[in-house]
């Protein structure tokens, strides 16, 4: 998930990339342009079961 506090907005993917593929790209709006957004992952396994989401840091939206 990105979340947008200065918009407070967030967007996310409810179906990614399964957890070996290592890797997940998240399209945002072209409106967070230069914002700070805080990032966050959980996963979802084979039989539904969700994990903990973890806050992974802020970054700059380009």
């Amino acid at each position: 998930m990105v979340y947008n506090p200065s918009k407070k907005e967030s967007t996310y993917i409810l179906a990614g990339s399964e957890r070996t593929v290592g890797s997940e790209i998240v399209l945002i709006p072209n409106t967070y342009s230069g914002d700070t957004v805080e990032l966050f992952i959980a996963f979802v396994a084979v039989d539904g079961k969700v994990s903990n989401s973890v806050y992974l840091g802020n970054g700059i939206a380009a």
